[in-house]
């Protein structure tokens, strides 16, 4: 339509409007200008708006009229020049009529618009102040009107939450959701989902369970009212993927992955959601060694590089599920293949602390599979240029802490173990979570082992059981947690030489081996355990249930030089609690068949031991050489070990053994020297 013969039909003609009152004309330009906005003429329709100003300069009506349209005009146009004039018509508007409830509302949501198009909490929080001036003025019996400007309050809560990240921003939010539900359950399908998403967000800063339920509840009360919403299924699935981490509860994971798929089938061509989807697979594929999820991982981002093969954080994330596939699988060609798609990525982007993370995560498999530190630390390099980046990225941290803790262990290094823990708190500052607290337990456990040093190994237990009281049904999810916290209490229970640690220990790998008798070596633990009980409490009963789960234990590795070990020790340790000669010579030659096959498995240690074996023997000869032996694999124990160890008592009343002595007191003043 010409803008030249705009309404000529419709509206009064120039000589009409001449013979009109003012109150008219103002309101026939009022028409003018409206209907111009309606079909796109927006300079016509300032014109007219202004010209009707002129002629009835406090008229509020006009001005809250002409903010309207002006307001509905830039939705619709996508245009800031007429939302700054929608904001200042209604500004005007209030001076003029103050107790408007409409002015105030619209004005509050000018403002809200406003802040979405230039980013800017300000106007957010006037945008604060009007809804509150018009709840303020709204009477009680318009329960409808209430509701809308409740439920305003809410939105622009959820806003200001954005910016402040303040929880209790969102909590307000929620409880102007609440009320405005109270006052009306039937609400729009976007009030809804903005409830929900103040719960969701809310419950990711206080990790409350009951308030992703409540965000669950409401999104499904949008889905009932919109069930077509690619959107609303994706937000339903994002929550359950956040209660699925939280309670590990499995019907919570097939909720997350049947909502992914609705979604997904929903909007095909939508990134976020496979890209949320394969993230949420990588991350519990990783934390419960699970090969199946893996694989999963990767199929949804094969579809997801059908819709943009050039999406590079989920190249990334393909390369990293590959690789973790690859470790658990012990396939190093997919090992490589990870590691060579990984650095075809990094290439073409390398300013997203998520691809060096994944990076970092396909050496650190590498390192894993090898045993080799040298991968290890270029994981180490990728992962601070990711945060180099961006430094709060919590999962660069604790991969760092996870490898130093690697490190220390492989090399026996306490330093090197001592160098984790910042970078455990880091992690644990940046996000609360279980597995990080459990690693940040294991490594200190470690330490306090390695040390001899009870500080750690309580600060440990402390630990474990904090990550145990949060992840409630651990014992069947993650036996490995408590295999690790019963190592700890026998470890302590070494320092504190106290029934209590050790009778728990004991209980707790007997609940593992009831659960998962294949995991680690714990057939092994348990009878370190019940050995180290049966030393204290010189019970016989102890020591021969350990002697029954060490045949166990070298019957599944009959190789393992340290399970061997510490069967001859125990055997050792019995004997000097029986009185029938025949049973104690056919202990000792058991420890004796043990400790050789140990010595030839490459344990040195086992030298010492067979030299106390053949001393309780009384083949003294035997005794001397095989001290002899462990001076010249340096795995002798200090000189005051040998004085006060009683199982040398025999040897050590021997001429051999003061000459022995005094060459190796010599030998060593010497090496001082």
């Amino acid at each position: 339509m010409n803008p030249r013969n705009l309404q000529s039909s419709v509206l009064l003609s120039q000589n009409q409007l001449q013979n009109l009152p003012e109150q008219s004309i103002a309101t026939s330009l009022q028409a003018k200008g409206e209907l111009a906005l309606l079909n796109k003429y927006f300079d016509k329709g300032l014109n007219y708006f202004n010209k009707a100003l002129s002629l009835e300069p406090t008229n509020s009506t006009l001005y809250f009229s002409q903010g309207l349209s002006l307001f509905q005009f830039a939705q619709e146009k996508q245009q800031e020049k007429p939302l700054l004039l929608a904001n200042k018509r209604l500004k005007t508007a209030a001076q003029l009529n103050p107790n408007h409830v409409d002015i105030w509302q619209a004005w509050s949501s000018v403002l809200c618009a406003l802040g979405c198009t230039y980013k800017n909490v300000k106007y957010f929080l006037e945008a604060h102040e009007k809804i509150t001036q018009a709840i303020d003025l709204c009477p009680i019996q318009k329960i409808d009107t209430l509701t809308d400007l409740t439920a305003e309050l809410g939105s622009i809560f959820l806003h200001i939450a954005s910016y402040s990240q303040e929880p209790n921003d969102l909590y307000h939010a929620i409880q102007a959701f609440e009320k405005a539900a109270d006052l009306n359950k039937i609400l729009s399908t976007d009030i809804w989902k903005d409830f929900g998403l103040a719960c969701y967000r809310f419950a990711n800063f206080v990790n409350e369970g009951r308030f992703y339920f409540k965000a669950n509840q409401c999104f499904k009360n949008a889905l009932s009212l919109e069930p077509e919403s690619a959107s609303l299924w994706h937000l339903l699935a994002q929550t359950f993927c956040r209660l699925y981490t939280q309670t590990h509860d499995e019907d919570h994971f097939i909720k997350a992955d049947e909502y992914f798929a609705s979604a997904g089938q929903r909007s095909p061509k939508s990134l976020d959601i496979w890209l949320n989807w394969s993230l949420f697979l990588c991350e519990t594929g990783k934390n419960l060694s699970d090969v199946k999820k893996l694989r999963l991982c990767i199929e949804k981002c094969h579809e997801a590089l059908n819709v943009d093969p050039g999406h590079f954080l989920i190249q990334a994330i393909c390369a990293e599920a590959l690789s973790l596939l690859g470790m658990h699988l012990e396939r190093l060609d997919l090992i490589h293949e990870a590691h060579g798609k990984i650095s075809q990525t990094i290439e073409q982007k390398e300013d997203d602390p998520a691809i060096w993370y994944c990076y970092g995560a396909c050496l650190q498999c590498l390192g894993a599979y090898f045993k080799d530190i040298d991968f290890y630390y270029q994981a180490i390099e990728k992962f601070q240029i990711g945060l180099s980046i961006d430094r709060t990225c919590h999962r660069n941290w604790h991969a760092i802490a996870k490898i130093y803790t690697a490190i220390g262990d492989l090399e026996q290094d306490a330093d090197i173990l001592y160098s984790s823990f910042k970078f455990y708190k880091k992690a644990l500052y940046l996000k609360k979570s279980h597995f990080y607290l459990f690693d940040y337990a294991v490594a200190l456990a470690k330490l306090g082992e390695m040390k001899h040093e009870k500080c750690y190994l309580e600060k440990s237990i402390d630990l474990f059981e904090k990550a145990l009281i949060i992840q409630k049904n651990a014992i069947f999810l993650y036996p490995e947690w408590l295999f690790h916290y019963a190592r700890a209490l026998d470890t302590l229970g070494d320092f504190f030489e106290e029934e209590s640690y050790y009778l728990r220990s004991i209980e707790i790998f007997s609940q593992i081996l009831m659960i998962d008798p294949n995991l680690y070596d714990v057939h092994h633990h348990l009878a370190l355990a019940l050995s180290h009980l049966g030393e204290l409490t010189s019970s016989r009963e102890y020591l021969y249930r350990a002697i029954h789960h060490y045949r166990l234990a070298a019957k599944q590795e009959n190789e393992n030089d340290t399970v061997l070990l510490d069967f001859a020790l125990t055997l050792i340790n019995l004997s000097q609690h029986l009185y029938d000669s025949a049973e104690i010579e056919q202990l000792y030659r058991d420890a004796e068949q043990k400790l050789f096959t140990a010595s030839r498995l490459g344990n040195t240690q086992a030298y010492y031991h067979l030299a106390c074996l053949y001393s309780l023997s009384n083949h003294i000869g035997l005794s001397i050489r095989f001290l002899e032996k462990a001076v010249k694999t340096d795995s002798l124990p200090s000189i005051e070990e040998i004085l006060q160890d009683d199982w040398l008592d025999n040897v050590r009343t021997t001429q051999d053994f003061h000459e022995f002595l005094s060459h190796l007191e010599s030998s060593r003043n010497l090496e001082e020297y």
